[in-house]
Protein backbone atom coordinates (compact mmCIF):
# COMPACT_ATOMS: atom_id res chain seq x y z
CA UNK A 1 0.00 0.00 0.00
CA UNK A 2 1.58 3.06 -0.88
CA UNK A 3 0.06 7.02 -1.30
CA UNK A 4 1.44 9.14 -3.95
CA UNK A 5 3.51 11.78 -2.51
CA UNK A 6 1.44 14.85 -3.06
CA UNK A 7 -1.80 13.46 -0.98
CA UNK A 8 0.52 12.05 2.15
CA UNK A 9 -0.53 14.18 5.14
CA UNK A 10 -4.11 14.23 4.75
CA UNK A 11 -5.22 10.90 6.69
CA UNK A 12 -5.11 8.64 3.37
CA UNK A 13 -2.68 5.95 4.71
CA UNK A 14 -4.99 5.61 7.77
CA UNK A 15 -8.33 5.29 5.49
CA UNK A 16 -6.62 2.70 3.18
CA UNK A 17 -5.50 0.63 6.08
CA UNK A 18 -8.78 0.66 8.47
CA UNK A 19 -10.38 -0.55 5.17
CA UNK A 20 -8.20 -3.38 4.49
CA UNK A 21 -8.23 -4.30 8.08
CA UNK A 22 -12.26 -3.81 7.84
CA UNK A 23 -12.10 -6.12 4.52
CA UNK A 24 -10.36 -8.87 6.55
CA UNK A 25 -13.22 -8.28 9.76
CA UNK A 26 -15.68 -8.91 6.53
CA UNK A 27 -13.79 -12.18 5.51
CA UNK A 28 -14.15 -13.59 8.80
CA UNK A 29 -17.87 -12.68 9.17
CA UNK A 30 -18.30 -14.98 6.05
CA UNK A 31 -16.45 -18.35 8.09
CA UNK A 32 -12.81 -17.53 7.18
CA UNK A 33 -10.35 -17.91 10.43
CA UNK A 34 -8.08 -15.20 10.48
CA UNK A 35 -6.86 -14.10 14.05
CA UNK A 36 -3.68 -11.49 12.76
CA UNK A 37 -2.84 -9.44 10.14
CA UNK A 38 0.91 -9.12 9.53
CA UNK A 39 2.84 -6.07 7.56
CA UNK A 40 6.37 -5.46 6.03
CA UNK A 41 7.79 -2.75 5.86
CA UNK A 42 11.43 -1.17 5.18
CA UNK A 43 13.65 1.68 6.86
CA UNK A 44 12.64 3.79 4.14
CA UNK A 45 8.96 4.19 4.87
CA UNK A 46 9.47 6.36 7.74
CA UNK A 47 5.56 7.53 7.53
CA UNK A 48 4.61 3.75 7.32
CA UNK A 49 6.39 3.23 10.69
CA UNK A 50 4.92 6.01 12.42
CA UNK A 51 1.46 4.39 11.05
CA UNK A 52 1.82 1.27 12.26
CA UNK A 53 2.76 2.28 15.41
CA UNK A 54 0.05 4.62 15.81
CA UNK A 55 -2.64 1.96 15.16
CA UNK A 56 -1.28 -0.27 17.89
CA UNK A 57 0.54 -2.84 15.44
CA UNK A 58 3.33 -4.66 17.27
CA UNK A 59 6.83 -5.25 15.98
CA UNK A 60 7.03 -9.27 16.12
CA UNK A 61 10.62 -9.68 15.04
CA UNK A 62 13.79 -8.16 14.66
CA UNK A 63 14.90 -6.23 12.04
CA UNK A 64 16.00 -8.60 9.27
CA UNK A 65 17.96 -6.68 5.84
CA UNK A 66 16.42 -7.94 2.07
CA UNK A 67 16.71 -6.93 -0.78
CA UNK A 68 13.29 -7.55 -2.19
CA UNK A 69 13.15 -4.93 -4.80
CA UNK A 70 16.11 -3.42 -5.53
CA UNK A 71 20.02 -5.16 -4.91
CA UNK A 72 20.17 -2.27 -2.05
CA UNK A 73 19.50 -4.40 1.44
CA UNK A 74 17.38 -2.29 3.57
CA UNK A 75 16.35 -3.37 6.99
CA UNK A 76 12.80 -4.66 6.87
CA UNK A 77 10.17 -4.59 9.85
CA UNK A 78 7.76 -7.18 10.20
CA UNK A 79 4.44 -5.50 12.71
CA UNK A 80 1.86 -7.63 13.28
CA UNK A 81 -1.91 -7.00 14.61
CA UNK A 82 -4.32 -9.28 16.24
CA UNK A 83 -8.03 -8.60 15.67
CA UNK A 84 -10.85 -7.54 17.32
CA UNK A 85 -13.59 -9.00 16.45
CA UNK A 86 -17.48 -8.64 18.00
Amino acid sequence: MSVKRSHRQRGVAQKLLHACLQHVRNVVMMGRSVEQVVLFTTEMQKEALRLYEKENFVLTASPVMTSCYTTIRLQTFIWSKRLQLP
